[in-house]
Order: structure tokens, then sequence, then C-alpha cells
């Protein structure tokens, strides 16, 4: 039997930079053609702040005949968007990681 419980939901913020602006170069010849080089990179825009929910669940694989404690862990995972989706990857994850163990 494997059973899988949310252990917490925590709430981050990540602050994502923003891109550098462009740069435009400007040349300037006077009367004896000395080049004077020059540029602007203009104004950056401010850096976004995101926030995503982090979510903490423990699994557990339980033996079917003796109810005995085979394999545990916690995992980090972000909330999901689309549950019925995100559930199945989580769990294509997990039974690939137990297969790969051996366990099932």
């Amino acid at each position: 039997m494997i059973a899988t419980r949310v252990i917490r939901v925590e709430r981050k913020t990540q602050v994502v930079p923003s891109a550098p602006p462009p740069v435009a170069h400007r040349n300037v010849y006077g009367y004896y053609g000395i080049g004077i080089g020059g540029a602007y990179a203009g104004y950056a825009a401010t850096p976004a702040a995101v926030q995503y929910d982090q979510v903490k669940v423990e699994t557990r694989l339980f033996d079917a005949h003796g109810g005995a404690l085979v394999w545990a862990a916690e995992s980090e995972v972000f909330a999901p968007t689309d549950v019925k989706h995100d559930s199945a990857d989580f769990a294509a994850t997990l039974i690939a990681a137990l297969a790969a163990r051996k366990l099932i």
C-alpha cells in the first residue's frame, strides 16, 4: 500500500531580475573627423516578484501482508496548477523511483 499526504504548504516569493535595456551607439564626427562614441542604455525594467506555493509531501510504502513500513520519503513540489495532470506526473515519478529500487 502507498500513502501520500501533504505535510505543509509554503508561500514562496522569487524575484526575477529584468533584462538589461538595449544599448544604442551613436558616433559624432567633428570638423577633423574625430569620432566621439556614446552609448545610451535607457531605463531598465523593474524586477518582477513571482509568488508560488511549494508543497511538502510525505510518501510511505507499506507491506500489504504485515503492514510494516518498507520505504518512506519526503518531496517538495510546486503547488499544482492542474491537479489532475500534475498528480499523474507525481505518481509516475514516484512509481518510477520505487521500481528503480525494486520495491514494486
